[in-house]
């Protein structure tokens, strides 16, 4: 289990008094536990694709929120942190918001073009 020094950041051992990096002095109430944080870019991906079903701007919202959920997904992996879930939904709403767009200029260029 990783525990963090509250001041800056870095990684500390469990047992620490004082953090090696800033020398501030560790208690276990201010030891900031990251193992149960959720991944910030996968809930901003998935709030993301959430808004490109109602205001899909020619799928440029989709691909926003397609990118921010493949990057969280990345995070997740590597950091070991939680929501895979949202990443993915995110990633697979984010891609239909994309195909939806297209479908739709494809048939605005057929109709009117």
């Amino acid at each position: 289990m990783s525990k963090f020094c509250p001041n800056c950041g870095k990684e500390v051992n469990e047992n620490a008094v004082i953090c090696v990096n800033c020398g501030v002095a560790l208690n276990n109430q201010n030891i900031v536990d990251e193992t149960n944080k959720t991944n910030s870019l996968a809930v901003a991906g998935f709030v993301t694709s959430i808004v490109s079903l109602i205001i899909n701007l020619w799928g440029l919202v989709g691909l926003i929120s397609l990118i921010l959920s493949v990057i969280g997904l990345v995070q997740i992996s590597n950091k070991q942190e939680k929501g895979k879930g949202l990443a993915i939904a995110g990633t697979i709403i984010g891609f239909i918001s994309i195909i939806y767009a297209a479908v739709v200029i494809i048939n605005y260029i057929n109709l009117y073009v």
